[in-house]
């Protein structure tokens, strides 16, 4: 049967993938051959590779797999029997026990003290050495199979596994990234703190991950433009402290909140826990700052209670951490951000009025009108974070877990937060009319508001924890009509005349 019929085609092959995996068995085996399908009598087809064995001269026929199993499988097998004799003992053993033991490993460095990377990076990059994990125990992956030139054929066959499976652009790189770097510690010699020295040749490197990345189609993030407007920004700001004047003032005129009942009508959460209103809250403080989403929503009250809670968990110093305070010198609080290393401090200034007085205990400031406005002679001024703690019912987190029984001394879960957020905010508010998909979309609408409106290059980076160079490559919206007015208010034909003039 010819490789081009029909039905070998169905099973994956393709002229140029067949190139691709000559020139890899060529450059690591130093071997030259080529597939080709055979019959049996029972009209069963099956995969061979042909080649010239260089110690006897003679032609030698290898089989492989039923046609059926796949080309992709074929070429797999074919590294497997063309570099069997020449493994050595210790690149025999299963790769799955080494996973499994690095697996451990991240754990551990995860939660020491002193450990380099933190909880949440050791989750990540495990979630992606599991999925490896389940791999190489369907292929029989060993350590041979990742040491040398032809494991690129490894990492590039487990990609196209993601790829089929419909995973987005950016899970696909984050598993394929744990990957890399598990395969790099695997290379280093022992002398390093995360070395093994398990393989001799570690061949995948950053600039070979971004190459099969780009294989997927569609467009990077950063292809995407995505327009900015400045009253979308005005209207979404605007929307989001209506609805928190509205909430403060129910707050201020009942002395609680609607309470939270349970899909049986009873109510278990305190009476003055937020509920889904807690997206207008967190909404704001993210689009007249330009936070991420964690670091509002699993903020501590301050920075004592940070530390009470981090010490009775154990949580490693490298954890991620944010808290609040108030400067009294610059009469302004401020939320403290350790991420990534980098501790940034955040000033946060935003009024909330309310025709009722607050309650006993809240600061606040009385305006009086010079004339009455909707009946009345005044209006009390909150500063919004000042609203927060009066909101919130927790020793430490100021937006604490609603169930206060099984939960009280955790934040509120980031998945059940941004189901809320689809819900009530982009689909409720229609916010994706204005450009509003993601709780993320509120940070690029600060930093493009800001960089439009004259703000300081340096301070923005400063607040928002980037570099300039990131602010352009990510956060960059274009406003489409800013550009027409440029053009249809400029007086081209002016301005010609004046350098043909100048000219002569």
């Amino acid at each position: 049967m010819k490789k081009d019929s029909l039905l070998s085609l169905n099973s994956g092959y393709s002229p140029e993938l067949e190139d691709t995996f000559k020139n890899m068995i060529k450059k690591s085996l130093d071997i030259e051959g080529h597939w080709f399908i055979r019959s049996s009598k029972k009209k069963q087809h099956s995969w061979y590779f042909r080649y010239k064995d260089k110690t006897t001269g003679k032609r030698k026929d290898v089989y492989l797999c039923k046609l059926e199993e796949g080309f992709t499988k074929c070429c797999d097998i074919t590294f497997t029997k063309l570099n069997g004799s020449y493994v050595k003992s210790k690149n025999k053993k299963p790769l799955v026990d080494i996973i499994n033991q690095y697996i451990l490993d991240l754990e551990t460095r995860g939660h020491s003290l002193t450990g380099d990377i933190s909880i949440e990076t050791s989750k990540n990059r495990n979630t992606g050495l599991k999925d490896f994990k389940k791999y190489s125990i369907d292929t029989n992956l060993t350590l041979n199979d990742v040491d040398g030139k032809h494991s690129r054929i490894v990492f590039k066959n487990w990609f196209e596994t993601l790829v089929r499976r419909g995973l987005k652009k950016s899970t696909i790189k984050t598993y394929l990234k744990s990957v890399r770097l598990f395969l790099e510690d695997l290379g280093k010699s022992t002398e390093y703190p995360n070395g093994y020295g398990l393989i001799d040749i570690n061949v995948i490197t950053t600039d070979f991950q971004n190459e099969l990345l780009k294989t997927i189609r569609g467009k990077d993030k950063e292809e995407i433009i995505k327009e900015y407007r400045e009253e979308y920004y005005i209207k979404v700001r605007q929307l989001f402290t209506l609805k928190v004047r509205e909430i403060w003032e129910n707050y201020c005129n009942n002395k609680r909140l609607d309470p939270i009942r349970d899909s049986n009508g009873k109510v278990n959460q305190p009476s003055n826990s937020l509920g889904s209103d807690v997206v207008y809250f967190i909404s704001l403080v993210q689009i007249i700052t330009g936070t991420r989403v964690k670091e509002v929503l699993h903020s501590f009250v301050n920075e004592s209670s940070m530390t009470s809670h981090r010490e009775m968990n154990n949580t490693p110093y490298s954890e991620y951490y944010s808290y609040w305070t108030y400067r009294e010198d610059y009469e302004m609080y401020f939320l403290t951000i350790r991420f990534k290393n980098k501790i940034r401090n955040v000033p946060v200034k935003e009024t909330i009025f309310s025709y009722h007085r607050p309650p006993d205990g809240v600061p606040h400031k009385y305006r009086k009108y010079e004339r009455k406005q909707d009946g009345y002679e005044g209006v009390y001024e909150t500063d919004l974070i000042d609203v927060l703690f009066e909101l919130s019912s927790n020793e430490y987190f100021m937006f604490p877990s609603p169930n206060i029984y099984s939960s009280k001394l955790q934040p509120r879960s980031m998945n059940y937060y941004l189901t809320t957020f689809n819900n009530v905010i982009k689909e409720g508010h229609k916010t994706y009319q204005y450009g509003i998909n993601t709780t993320h979309n509120l940070r690029s609408y600060y930093i493009s508001f800001m960089i439009r409106n004259g703000v300081p290059l340096l301070d923005l980076c400063e607040i928002v924890g980037h570099s300039l160079r990131t602010l352009e490559q990510r956060y960059k919206r274009e406003d489409l009509r800013q550009k027409s007015d440029v053009m249809r208010n400029t007086d081209y034909t002016s301005i010609i005349k004046q350098t043909y003039w100048n000219q002569k």
